[in-house]
């Protein structure tokens, strides 16, 4: 039997450029909506996905590093011939000046790990 736990493939490990991290030690995780963390299946989902990524060993211990995360709301979008988004601002170009197509909104959780 599959074990599927609702909404935890909306998360992916950022994987990105452009963002920059406030914390000394986490990992960062995207979403490409705008999302409130807040809501309980929305850090349900968070946490089901970060612990099946083995960031830790446990969903309690997934809950309990999420509980002092860091949540940023932005936008990212997709340079030419660029296979990793990056984050933009609301019109999509980057702080380098580039200009991005797919633009999306985009939550990210900075978890301290």
């Amino acid at each position: 039997m599959n074990d599927k736990r609702p909404g935890e493939w909306l998360w992916e490990e950022w994987d990105g450029e452009g963002f920059i991290q406030n914390l000394p030690s986490s990992v960062v995780y995207v979403t490409y909506e705008n999302v409130d963390i807040s809501e309980e299946l929305v850090r349900r989902a968070l946490a089901s996905r970060v612990q099946r990524d083995g960031v830790f060993d446990s969903l309690l211990d997934s809950f309990g590093a999420i509980q002092k995360s860091i949540e940023s709301h932005g936008f990212c979008g997709f340079t030419e011939g660029e296979k990793y988004p990056e984050v933009t601002d609301e019109f999509g170009e980057t702080v380098n000046g580039d200009e991005t197509d797919y633009l999306s909104e985009a939550t990210w959780v900075e978890i301290p790990v």
